[in-house]
């Protein structure tokens, strides 16, 4: 079992800032977080900052910090009213990022102070240093378990290990030359969910795969076809009639660079298959249905994880090109989402939902269009969009475009042979908008919906 705290941008800022007030003395804050638990990883989603004031303190050292019982009181009813797990973050001004002994006897009796009030939660510790290093740990079921990764996501994707980094393979020499060994360590340090194994998604797995992704995990329930084949990454004639999250797995597996993958051949519209996806740091979509691009905009919303959205649309009649255009959407917490931009439907997702008898009824009487089921398309323009899709990734990692790029959706109009960017503030009555479910991570109700499987 993996642990990890998701951070927004904004909000990790602001706790560095709190803790570090005082040139050379320890600051300290509680976190309150929403919780992610899966069978593989705990992440700990970070809600709110609770910074502990002056008259809490009962002393500040450089080498060490005295706090008040009604400093850790007062946080357990906030937690308890907010029904939050709680994370005691504490600063080292020096290099020094390890629990000292101090801190191991008195973060016990802190946590176990903590596990009596609120016993179905993973409360931790975690200590930053000014140069960005970190140590963290979770007490649960009266142990403890070290935090091995902290996320922190807003216009730039951090991801900072605990661990010393893996040794880098001369595979990655070329690319190590451009962006250098720090965001090759960062790309080894994280997990890439593909919803989607068809034309643009075959072709992002191969790209991350071979940029030396740690691990990938790939979901689609649908099986190769003939009309396939001239677009999906990986895939061969023997292949046809399998499913495409594990031809593409198999693949990945087979160029044999130390990724991790994971084949899921069923659809995230499942609510067992869907809750895979939270374990992930960022998820592309390249899926054809507004229901699972809805799902990993939820998702998005109450795990903290950010999602990249990729679609090509083609427009032919007859053999006659109207339109071509390829669209890369980031969406992360505090930018709008795709239903903001109406990429997405609700009337649509409602329409996926009903059987074939049901829909063709309602198209029949008016009440509702047609579901596009068999679009055009051609492997040089999914590419593309993967391609830019990618790119997009090692951007929000390494920042080569530079701190005044800030748009989160690219449009290419293949057949105008033009690109636009732009950036559009969220509609304050979105969904993305709501307070109370943002970073709230797992509920009785996931993603708050109701689940047919």
């Amino acid at each position: 079992m993996s642990h990890s705290i998701a951070f927004i941008a904004k909000d990790f800022d602001i706790l560095k800032k709190e803790i570090f007030d005082f040139s050379g003395l320890e600051g300290a804050a509680f976190l309150f977080c929403g919780e992610s638990v899966s069978n593989e990883r705990v992440t700990l989603i970070a809600r709110e900052i609770f910074p502990i004031t002056k008259e809490h303190y009962l002393s500040r050292k450089h080498d060490g910090l005295s706090i008040d019982s009604q400093a850790y009181v007062n946080a357990v009813k906030r937690a308890l009213r907010n029904k939050a797990t709680i994370i005691f973050v504490h600063s080292h001004p020096g290099e020094f990022k390890d629990f000292s002994q101090r801190d191991e006897k008195e973060l016990l009796k802190l946590h176990k102070f903590f596990s009596a009030r609120m016993p179905d939660r993973h409360h931790g510790s975690l200590i930053l240093t000014k140069e960005g290093k970190f140590s963290g740990r979770v007490w649960f079921n009266n142990k403890w378990s070290e935090i091995d990764k902290l996320k922190i996501i807003g216009k730039r994707f951090k991801f900072l290990s605990s661990d010393n980094p893996k040794p880098i393979s001369d595979f990655f020499d070329r690319q190590v030359l451009v962006f250098g060994n720090k965001i090759q360590e960062s790309l080894q340090n994280i997990h890439i969910g593909i919803v989607g194994a068809g034309g643009t998604g075959s072709c992002v797995a191969e790209q991350v795969a071979r940029l030396g992704v740690g691990q990938i995990s790939i979901f689609d329930d649908d099986k190769l076809e003939k009309s396939n084949m001239s677009r999906v990454f990986g895939s061969t004639l023997k292949d046809v009639g399998k499913n495409k999250a594990e031809i593409l797995a198999n693949h990945i597996k087979n160029i044999e660079i130390g990724t991790s993958v994971n084949a899921y051949p069923k659809s995230i519209c499942e609510k067992d298959t869907a809750m895979k996806l939270r374990d992930c740091d960022v998820i592309f979509g390249c899926s054809d249905t507004h229901s699972s691009r809805g799902i990993i905009t939820r998702l998005s919303h109450y795990y903290f994880i950010p999602f990249i959205d990729l679609a090509v649309l083609v427009n032919s009649s007859g053999g006659i090109i109207q339109e071509i255009v390829g669209r890369v959407t980031t969406v992360f917490p505090g930018e709008a989402c795709l239903f903001c931009r109406d990429r997405i439907k609700p009337e649509i997702i409602t329409l996926e939902g009903m059987t074939e008898k049901e829909r063709k009824r309602l198209v029949s009487e008016k009440y509702a269009p047609e579901l596009d089921t068999d679009d055009p398309s051609v492997i040089t323009f999914t590419a593309e969009v993967a391609c830019q899709g990618v790119t997009e990734l090692i951007h929000r990692i390494a920042d080569f475009k530079g701190s005044d790029y800030n748009s989160t959706e690219m449009l290419m109009f293949f057949d105008k042979n033009s690109i636009r960017t732009n950036t559009v503030p969220p509609k304050d009555n979105c969904l993305c908008m709501r307070e109370e479910n943002l970073g709230i991570g797992d509920k009785r109700d996931f993603l708050g919906l109701i689940w047919q499987k």
